[in-house]
């Protein structure tokens, strides 16, 4: 007691004031970091449900990937895609026997290698056209994508002609869901 009784009521004031002032600041410090911690674990539970929510989206992904991959032959990342396209033309020179034929440079874009291909056909048989659009269209790999038919038939001698644009394709690499390409 004889101790604060030395200092006078403003000293003994200022000293309090100034303790007062430190708790007061590590109160406010305290309670921003409070905030802070409620709103990163906020943010962590908005993160988890979101996970929840695209973990099944993931699953069905992969089943697509792998659906997708099951539809390359086997040895397909060995295939060399220009090689592939340029049999797929013979082999659609084999289906359409009495046919000229139009095509493209090769174009790489979209992680493919493609090429526009037009064939002219001069049709004789229409059943056998038929089955030779069905056999172009369902051609398994390279992919052939018809974009266009145009029959046209001559005045003077009644014969028909197909005009065929098309597009052979070949993936040229097939990548994961998790980023990686295979």
């Amino acid at each position: 007691m004889n101790m604060l009784r030395k200092y006078s009521a403003p000293v003994l004031f200022c000293i309090l004031g100034i303790i007062f002032a430190v708790i007061l600041a590590a109160l406010l410090i305290q309670d921003k970091k409070a905030k802070a911690l409620e709103k990163r674990a906020s943010e962590l539970q908005r993160s988890a449900i979101s996970a929840m929510r695209l973990s099944p989206a993931a699953d069905d992904l992969r089943k697509m990937m792998a659906k997708a991959e099951s539809a390359l032959p086997s040895g397909y990342d060995k295939m060399n895609p220009e090689t592939e396209i340029f049999r797929s033309l013979d082999r659609i020179k084999g289906i359409f026997k009495n046919s000229e034929m139009k095509v493209s440079d090769f174009d790489y874009t979209n992680n493919m290698v493609a090429m526009t291909v037009s064939i002219k056909v001069y049709i004789t048989n229409y059943p056998v056209f038929a089955d030779s659009m069905f056999r172009l269209q369902s051609s398994e790999f390279p992919f052939f994508s018809i974009l266009g038919v145009n029959m046209l038939s001559s005045k003077d001698d009644g014969a028909v002609t197909a005009d065929i644009s098309g597009r052979l394709w070949f993936p040229s690499k097939v990548s994961s869901p998790e980023g990686g390409a295979k």
